[in-house]
Formats: C-alpha cells, structure tokens, sequence
C-alpha cells in the first residue's frame, strides 16, 4: 500500500514537472517569438554581411590605344560622431587629437566646424586617392600607439579623369551628375555610349558567425560586379592637337564667335579630328561659366553655308549629263537679277554685284558665282535639285555616333518657292550643320558614296566580347565619273586659293576645295543680319584620298567679310601642318 501511494506521488510530481516544463517553455517561446521578435531580428541580420562591391567606368581610348578617359578609385572620408564621442567619453582619445591629426593628412582647415553640424554621420573629404585613405585610417592614437583613431569610415567611390584635359572634350563629353546626383555621362561619347560605359556594381549576401566567419558555402546572395566597356575611338590626338590649336588661334585673331575644325577619311567616314573654340575642360567641368562652351557646335548648330553648296548643284548637273566642266553656263550678267514670287519681285546678286562677263561651269565655281549657279539649277530643274541636295544629306541627321546632332533645315518640296529654287542653287536658304557638309562633300571625295562619320570603331566588354564598327556606306548621290570631273574642276578652285607667296608650293598637291561664305538670318525676325559665317572644305582628289578637311569660323570680324579672308588662310595653315604627317601625296610628273 505504501509503495502504490508512493508511485502515485511520483507520477505526479513527474506531471507536474512535465506541465511546469511545458508552460516555461512555452512562455519563453512567447517571450522570444513575441516580446523578444525583434532583438532576434537583429541578431540574426547581424550574421548577414552586406557588402557592396565596387567596379570603374570603362575607358575612352584613342586611334593608338593611348586614353581620352578613365577612372580611378576614390574614397570618402565619413565621421560616425557616436564611435567618435564614445571614444571621447571613455578617454581613448581626446578631440583636439582627433581634428589635429586628421585634419593634417586631409588638408582641412575646418574640420572641428563640420564636426558640429548635428549629423551622426559627416561627410568630411570627398574623392580622395588610394594612399590619402590608407594614411588617414591609420592613423594612431597618442594613449595606446597600436591602436587606430577612432571614429573614421569610408565610402569607396570613383573618378573620371581626362588626362589630355581640353583635348577632345567635344567629342568625350564629362561625366556629370542627373537631377538626384547620380555620375550620368553627359555630351559627347560619355552620354551616346552610356549604356556600355556604365559599371555594374556587384553585390553580396554572406552568412558569418558572432567572430566573423563565413559559416555558409556559398552566398545568401550575389550580383557580379562588372566594369564598363573600353570604347576605341578613331580619333588620332596628334591630328587632333595640331586642329585645337589652329582653331584657337584663328578664333582669336579672327575676332570669331566660335570655331570649328573637322577632319575625316572620306573612304571610311573616320573622324581623325574634330575641334571646337571655345572648348572647356572636363575635369572642371562645373567651373564653365558659358554653357555654349559645352556645345559641339561642329553637330549640334545648322547654318546656312553658302558656296560650299554650289559643289551640290554642279554635281547634280553634272551628273544629269546637263553640263560638262567646259560648258558655257552663262554668257554674263550684270551683277544681279530678279526672281519673280506671287507677292513681290525678289532680286539675287553675286557677292559683289559686279557685272561679269560669259562663264564655263567651271569658271562659275572658280568665281563662286551665284548667277552661274543659278542658271545651271534651271537646268537641272527643282525636282532634280530636291532630289540631289536630299540624296547628298541636307536636313537629315548623318547618323555619328556621339550626342547632340541636329537635323539642320531643309524644306520638302512642295513648301519651296521660286526664290528658294534660286538661293538653294548657290547654298543659301537651307541650313546644315559642319558635319553634314563634310560628310557632303566627302561623297565627292570618294567617288561618288556618301559614308556615315563614326568616331567609335570598337567596343571591348568586360567579358571579352568585342564588337567592331565598319564603314557604312549611306548611298551614292552621283556616279563615280561625276566625282572625278567634280574633282577636277575643284582642282582649280583650289589653285586659285594660292595667291599669297608662302601658299604657292602647295599648287603640287592634288586638293578640290571649295568655300563658302554666308550672311546669319536673324534668330528673332526675317531678314539676315551684316554678319557672315566662314566656311572652307577641301580634300586630298587623288586616288589615295588621304583625307577632307572643314574649317568654319562663325561671325568672324577682323578681317573683310568673306570667307577668303579668314577660313582659307586658316584652312591652308592648317594644311601645311597636317599634309605630310597624313602622308598626301603630291600632283606626279
């Protein structure tokens, strides 16, 4: 009996644990999964590192593979003020050493200011180097020399860098910042290649333990960082150098508003060169205080040209078969004639209204005479006109590969009137940008095809993959036997561009060029003001065809108001600098 009471108690001291188990453990389970939640939360995030990694923006690289842009790592120096007082109040550092210390490595003068702007975190040097950050993060304390400052952390962060500074910056673009402050590639290359030039920063997930170790075999999660593409440009920097420096120079003896200088190999389409004045510098970007510095007005701003698009119509007649180089196209004027409208009578003159006497077609483009010009359209008639400025690429894009180009200004052809039949005939009236022009009369240059300028003519990823542009051929406005007549009656152009002594020798080499000076509509009201834009394009006619060559001043005034003046001594200069290294061969025999 005693036993059986006994056991009786023991099973219900055992129940009785068991339930008051139960019902602690229970409890704690509430207390944990409930009132406990979030601490654990916390603990358990804390065994997840987070870790961002870092990768450049891709290269911008020149012909010869030397660089136009990159970037460098950099690093923001961050003071988290909570470590930094916690630091203070246990007497392992003192704050005076702290301002004293990092303020002579970084350079500042106001460090203890920034320390009292309110904030945990402050920012208090941005985009340092690599050296810079790792002296500032070891630095010692005075009360226990192992040990490091306390207070201090870093944000890595990078920086576009120019290296050749002005060179180029037309056609590079700068790395800026969007309307929320992100790095975004603006104008130029940086802007069009973007995409491909933009990092891809990686990401990572890691699981460790409370020492610190990676208690997982692989990541909780991970994004691959990845480094831009290195773009290869056709852009030779000693061309390059040599046009930035004329056109400086001629802007500024020329009294110029801007200037523009424009190298291409006519077979490909190449951009060797391409100069703008005034320029700026990318690296500083945000110092220029004239915004139309950033333009690359070589794409960006259409203009009427003039006689530089005589060389359109003679080749649309030509090409028709309505005249031949030696054809009498007009028998002599009087220096101006009128052109009937609905409304009133227009009258259209030749730069000088002299009287002139008969003309062969290649007389008229020698003269650069607009009656000629004229005459010979309406040979050709608006229709064929139309058809051949359309197919040489007036008022369409040229399709380059960099930011910002215009389409220029061309009307269709029923809004044309008798008077832009006649004006259209001597390049006046429509509007194209310099790179329009020369890739116009590259068409001559090479035989008749029309090719798209391209600055880009490789992409190299960072997997390897490469992507390499060729030449595009956009049509053939004219036949290849056209061209070279063109070519031939430009020849003489050119000769009769040597007057001055020190040009003379340059009648050996086989360069078609013509010019073209054109007086500025007014932006704001009808009419043309008394400035005049300056344009000169020639190119090297023989069967190498090394290159074709733009130079354009915009409002020059120091000079008399024609291009001969002012765009034909800068183009002939430039010229001579150019001719041997691009290797143009002189006239044999």
């Amino acid at each position: 009996m005693r036993n059986q009471v006994f056991s009786e108690t023991k099973y219900k001291l055992f129940v009785f644990g068991f339930i008051l188990f139960f019902i602690l453990n229970l409890a704690l389970l509430i207390r944990w999964q409930i009132f406990r939640h979030d601490m654990f939360v916390a603990l358990a995030n804390e065994r997840i590192v987070d870790q961002s990694i870092p990768e450049l923006r891709g290269e911008i690289l020149a012909k010869d593979n030397t660089t136009l842009a990159y970037s460098e790592p950099r690093f923001d120096i961050i003071v988290y003020k909570t470590e930094l007082e916690f630091a203070e109040k246990y007497e392992k550092q003192t704050r005076e050493e702290f301002i004293t210390k990092v303020s002579a490595v970084l350079e500042l003068s106001d460090l203890e200011a920034q320390l009292e702007d309110g904030n945990d975190w402050t920012t208090i040097k941005y985009k340092i180097p690599y050296e810079a950050k790792e002296q500032v993060l070891n630095l010692k304390r005075d009360n226990d020399p192992d040990q490091n400052l306390l207070g201090l952390r870093v944000a890595y962060t990078s920086q576009r860098i120019y290296p050749e500074d002005t060179l180029a910056c037309h056609l590079t673009g700068y790395l800026g910042k969007n309307d929320v402050g992100d790095s975004v590639g603006s104008a130029g290359l940086e802007h069009y290649w973007e995409g491909l030039l933009k990092e891809q920063e990686g990401f990572n997930l890691t699981e460790v333990d409370s020492f610190g170790n990676i208690i997982a075999l692989d990541s909780v999660a991970q994004i691959e960082a990845r480094r831009g593409a290195v773009i290869h440009t056709t852009i030779d920097k000693n061309i390059q150098a040599k046009i930035e420096k004329h056109i400086k120079a001629g802007v500024e003896k020329y009294d110029a508003k801007s200037g523009t200088v424009i190298v291409m190999d006519p077979k490909t389409g190449e951009i060797l060169g391409l100069a703008n004045y005034p320029n700026y510098d990318p690296n500083i970007y945000y110092e220029v205080e004239n915004a139309d510095n950033f333009k690359n007005v070589a794409i960006s701003d259409p203009a009427e040209l003039g006689s530089v698009g005589k060389v359109f119509t003679a080749a649309a007649a030509l090409d028709q078969g309505v005249i031949q180089p030696d054809t009498v196209v007009i028998k002599g004027h009087s220096g101006c004639t009128t052109v009937k409208e609905e409304e009133r009578d227009w009258e259209i003159c030749t730069y000088d209204k002299k009287p002139r006497g008969g003309m062969t077609a290649t007389e008229a483009l020698v003269n650069s005479d607009n009656l000629a010009l004229y005459e010979i359209s309406k040979l050709i008639g608006p229709e064929k006109l139309y058809e051949y400025l359309s197919a040489f690429g007036i008022g369409t894009k040229t399709g380059i590969d960099i930011s910002g180009e215009s389409n220029g200004l061309f009307k269709d052809l029923d809004q044309w009137t008798n008077v832009d039949s006649a004006t259209y005939s001597f390049g006046h009236g429509y509007q194209m940008t310099a790179i329009q022009a020369i890739r116009g009369v590259g068409a001559v240059a090479n035989d008749g095809k029309l090719m798209t300028p391209y600055v880009v003519s490789e992409v190299e990823e960072a997997n390897g993959k490469k992507r390499v542009y060729k030449p595009i051929v956009n049509g053939q406005p004219i036949k290849t036997s056209t061209a070279q007549k063109l070519k031939d009656m430009l020849y003489e152009v050119y000769k009769s561009n040597l007057d001055e002594s020190r040009y003379k020798s340059l009648a050996k080499y086989n360069i078609a060029m013509k010019s073209g000076t054109a007086t500025i509509p007014y932006k704001d009201r009808a009419g043309y003001s008394s400035d005049i834009n300056a344009t000169y394009i020639g190119f090297d006619a023989s069967d190498e065809k090394t290159f074709i060559m733009l130079v354009k001043l915009e409002e020059p005034k120091a000079v008399e108001r024609l291009s001969y003046y002012s765009a034909r001594i800068l183009w002939l200069d430039i010229f001579i600098d150019l001719k041997d290294y691009l290797g143009v061969p002189p006239v044999k025999g």
